[in-house]
């Protein structure tokens, strides 16, 4: 149960929350996200280092920079994209003992091995050390760093506003909840 001091705080916030909402997009300022951009031309084996892959993404992507596996799944607009490309694991944690060691990326691909998923910290360039790729449908894979691969290139853009129906309909249960902590109908 709320206490009065606790209903008006969120009474307020709610209400300052509604009125943000229904003043739509003019009044929210455009947010900007690393999206990514594409795929290089340009092929490079896992071992050449994340330097070299940013240095790579510029030369084709204007201030442009390997991506992440996190920022390739938060992407709203994907660019046309061909074959596969390396792309930078986020580890997640996993719980475990310390013999059985086991690492996963935010994309759910995991490997038993230390140093998996990143060539070795992008320095190994060997058949038996893999790294993290996402092909043109999205699919994440683990794979040999001593093939050449592209890599995906992401940059900071703006990201698309939502419309304002969705605005609208945000502030109307914002409002509606409002209405209840407060007591009326």
């Amino acid at each position: 149960m709320c206490t009065g001091f606790a209903r008006n705080g969120i009474i307020a916030a709610l209400t300052g929350l509604a009125a943000l909402t229904l003043a739509g997009p003019a009044a929210a300022q455009a947010v900007k996200a690393f999206q990514l951009v594409g795929f290089t031309s340009a092929t490079r084996n896992g071992g050449k280092g994340v330097v070299d892959f940013t240095r790579t993404c510029q030369l084709e992507f204007e201030a442009s920079r390997m991506c992440t596996s996190t920022e390739v799944m938060q992407t709203v607009d994907f660019p046309e994209l061909t074959s596969n490309a390396w792309v930078r694991p986020v580890f997640s944690p996993l719980t475990g003992g310390a013999t059985n060691l086991t690492v996963l990326d935010a994309s759910g691909v995991m490997s038993g091995d230390d140093g998996d998923l990143s060539c070795s910290g992008w320095r190994r360039n060997a058949s038996d050390a893999s790294g993290l790729t996402v092909d043109k449908d999205g699919l994440f894979e683990a794979r040999a760093c001593n093939e050449g691969r592209r890599i995906a290139c992401c940059a900071l853009i703006p990201v698309p506003e939502p419309s304002m129906s969705m605005l609208q309909g945000a502030a109307a249960t914002t409002l509606a909840a409002t209405s209840i902590l407060k007591g009326r109908p």
